[in-house]
């Protein structure tokens, strides 16, 4: 299997290359608890918007060989690692598309995909300068394939904390059967599925940041700004929530991008980074983990608490100033600076 860790060094690795295709399939394969042909297969048309996450759809998976029903996927943003962040390297990988797609248009477009992706995965875990990672978790690259990256998340979900979600929703997100009694009774919600996407995602979960938001403006950027920053997708209208977010996310951590990718990257020759204004380039942007416009969804009881104490030690720390404030305001309209009261 693929230790988290492993999949943020090769992420980093991919990053420092300019290889946003093979990022972007690694990222999706990994938060999508999937296999790499199942990621090859997500078409225009499977990609949405839900509350404050991406929303994925499968038509097939192993335990779903009929497409009978449709199995939903929440991945969340991590604006704690950019490295990792499912919304900024899909924003980056739809910003530096050239054609036109359909909504039956493959995500990757081409033929093999899964086996240009594996080979990717066997360059990185075979460079020397990836070795030392390897050797600190005591592997070698015979240890790491494609399927590792499945039983890496899988574990990380499961055992990533002592918090862990429950069965049924980590067997829904797996694509695993639950035997025919359980899958009687024991149905997908978003609120479990939630869970799972926001630990996936790689927020810290023994903090206040596993509530954190994907960050947004207060007020929609203009349908033509959008378009205009991912042409491949301007048909699309149902994926216009999805150009918001990503935007956003472009936006909130262009430094980073600026720093972390090769200079003479595709990126900064795409619609978005050449018609870029300074004034897009400086909307205000929402992010942390409370916002008067977006909501925190997949949370569970004890980061609620974390996030309510939080508001009250901040609640607790103002008091003193505004105290005083009040005291001086009182003594002022009575006349105290006059040595009347």
């Amino acid at each position: 299997e693929m230790p988290f860790q492993i999949y943020t060094f090769i992420a980093q690795w991919f990053w420092s290359r300019g290889l946003l295709f093979e990022l972007t399939y690694l990222v999706l394969t990994w938060n999508l608890c999937c296999r790499t042909n199942n990621t090859e297969a997500i078409r225009m048309g499977h990609i949405g918007w839900f509350a404050d996450s991406l929303e994925i759809v499968f038509g097939v998976t192993k335990s779903n060989q009929e497409g009978d029903r449709k199995e939903v996927r929440l991945v969340f943003a991590n604006p704690n690692c950019p490295f990792i962040c499912p919304v900024l390297v899909l924003g980056l990988y739809l910003s530096s598309l050239s054609s036109s797609s359909t909504s039956s248009d493959l995500l990757f477009p081409g033929g093999n995909q899964a086996t240009r992706f594996n080979r990717a995965l066997n360059d990185a875990i075979s460079s020397p300068d990836f070795l030392p990672h390897l050797s600190s978790f005591g592997l070698q690259p015979s240890d790491i394939g494609a399927h590792s990256i499945r039983k890496g998340a899988g574990t990380y979900l499961c055992s990533g904390s002592t918090a862990s979600p429950s069965h049924a929703s980590v067997c829904l997100r797996m694509s695993w059967s639950l035997g025919t009694t359980q899958e009687r009774y024991l149905h997908y919600n978003k609120a479990a599925d939630g869970y799972c996407g926001r630990i996936l995602c790689g927020l810290p979960q023994t903090s206040v940041k596993f509530a954190l938001l994907p960050p947004h403006p207060a007020t929609s950027f203009p349908p033509e700004i959008t378009k205009l920053s991912f042409p491949s997708t301007a048909s699309l209208l149902p994926l216009e929530r999805v150009r918001q977010f990503c935007l956003s996310s472009l936006l909130h951590h262009l430094p980073f991008v600026e720093k972390n990718l090769p200079s003479n990257h595709s990126f900064f020759y795409t619609s978005f980074y050449s018609s870029a204004s300074p004034s897009l380039k400086e909307t205000p942007l929402f992010s942390g983990i409370s916002s008067l416009h977006l909501s925190p969804s997949g949370l569970p009881p004890h980061v609620l608490t974390w996030v309510n104490q939080q508001e009250t030690m901040s609640l607790l720390q103002g008091l003193p100033e505004r105290i005083l404030g009040g005291v001086g305001g009182v003594l002022k309209e009575n006349g105290g600076a006059s040595g009347n009261v």
